[in-house]
């Protein structure tokens, strides 16, 4: 399937996504959830959503919750241009996204992707600046946490003891960084 318009509306109608080929019409910036809520500095789906909405100047996001990423879509033009990392990563020519249907704009409970931030128009994808900048906060957030975490937490400072949330704020922003 290439994502026809025809294939797309068979798809959603059986409620399955859409499959696309990324790199014809758009391209799409992988983000971990780390970043993004870090970014967003909430995990909860408003508030998600309305600093993403804000951020990318409405820009259409796809979450997808049992992944734990968000896909911002962007133009194809992205792809030259992206500076990757593991924690955004620009995703084009023989990739697949899963589309999900127009009308899933909320968790289900699911699991299934749905639209954080809407499409607002046929064919508006997110400025890459704007997701970078989206990238560059949450990085800037993660290390400023995992500082002030480390800076008051006793079993941060004992290396003979290891604090759980100290050790996943240490692999998040390592995530972020490489």
């Amino acid at each position: 399937m290439r994502g026809t318009p025809g294939e797309a509306d068979a798809a959603w109608q059986g409620g399955s996504v859409a499959l696309v080929e990324l790199g014809r019409r758009f391209t799409a910036v992988r983000l971990s959830a780390d970043i993004v809520h870090a970014a967003a500095g909430s995990d909860e789906h408003t508030g998600v959503s309305d600093a993403l909405a804000e951020a990318l100047d409405g820009g259409p996001v796809i979450c997808d919750p049992w992944g734990r990423r968000y896909y911002a879509l962007t133009p194809v033009r992205t792809l030259t241009s992206w500076r990757q990392s593991r924690g955004a990563a620009c995703l084009g020519h023989a990739t697949w996204l899963g589309i999900p249907r127009p009308s899933d704009v909320a968790p289900t409970g699911a699991r299934f992707s749905y639209w954080i931030v809407p499409v607002s128009s046929v064919g508006r994808v997110c400025d890459p600046a704007r997701v970078a900048a989206v990238v560059a906060r949450g990085h800037e957030h993660l290390y400023q946490a995992h500082l002030d975490h480390t800076s008051q937490c006793p079993d941060c400072n004992d290396l003979s003891t290891r604090c759980r949330i100290g050790e996943r704020m240490r692999h998040a922003v390592r995530e972020a960084q490489s």
